[in-house]
């Protein structure tokens, strides 16, 4: 529905026109051109309501692609993290934590420079390590939780 005042600018520049064309003494030329503009007087309100919807409802199925996107990338580092919190064999989990990190990276830089940059940085992040991980192990740990709460912070931010 269009706002109030949109219809009441139609309304005018109808009754205008109306005024305009029934005028005694209006040369044709004047009476095309008053058709003309009240044609646009009518229909920009409308035209310009709709783009600004479509444009509102392109943002927000963009803002929700890109939650999927972060969902994806949380979901598999998740994953990655509970089978570095186990204690079993670990040889091919790092691999896949920076190939992880580096898919993540790729999509982030798509959403702009910043958001790899914050995705890399600790700023602000607790010095919590996993209880009995000690070098390698402690470190890809702390990394990927770090990470984990970035992307999180990622998807809040496109909640809004």
């Amino acid at each position: 529905m269009l706002p109030y005042v949109d219809i009441v600018a139609a309304g005018a520049a109808v009754l205008l026109a109306v005024l305009g064309l029934t005028a005694k003494g209006l040369p044709p030329s004047r009476r095309v051109i008053m058709a003309v503009l009240t044609v646009i007087a009518v229909g920009g309100p409308g035209v310009s309501h709709w783009m600004s919807e479509h444009k509102t409802a392109a943002a927000a199925a963009e803002r929700d692609r890109t939650r999927e996107h972060l969902g994806f990338f949380i979901a598999q580092g998740e994953q990655l993290k509970t089978e570095i919190e186990a204690e079993t064999d670990q040889s091919d989990v790092y691999g896949r934590i920076d190939d992880w990190a580096k898919r993540t990276e790729s999509f982030l830089n798509t959403l702009g420079p910043s958001f790899v940059v914050r995705f890399r940085s600790d700023a602000g992040m607790d010095g919590l390590m996993l209880v009995g991980a000690h070098g390698r192990r402690g470190s890809y740990w702390k990394g990927l939780r770090n990470r984990l709460t970035r992307l999180n912070e990622f998807s809040d931010q496109f909640a809004k």
